[in-house]
């Protein structure tokens, strides 16, 4: 599963050792039940969910921020030549 696509929560992610793996697999190739084979342990993951980016990309508050000096910059000028 990509990371982007996972949803949050908690996962369990089974380990198995080599036999167990084996039979595993037998099974999946065969489309049998595979919660039958019991897993060497389990670890439990939580998830909170693939981060999607800042709401505002860098490059646009930057060139805000610019345009907001300049504009501050420019009336400034002006209040003082006056």
């Amino acid at each position: 599963m990509e990371h982007r696509a996972a949803r949050s929560g908690t996962y369990e992610v089974k380990f198995f050792d080599e036999e167990s793996y084996s039979a595993l697999r037998k099974a999946q190739r065969n489309n049998e039940d595979v919660s039958a084979i019991r897993a060497l342990f389990t670890v439990s993951v939580d998830h909170r969910g693939a981060w999607s980016g800042p709401w505002v990309s860098t490059e646009l508050l930057a060139a805000a921020i610019g345009l907001l000096v300049y504009y501050l910059a420019l009336s400034a000028k002006g209040s003082i030549q006056a």
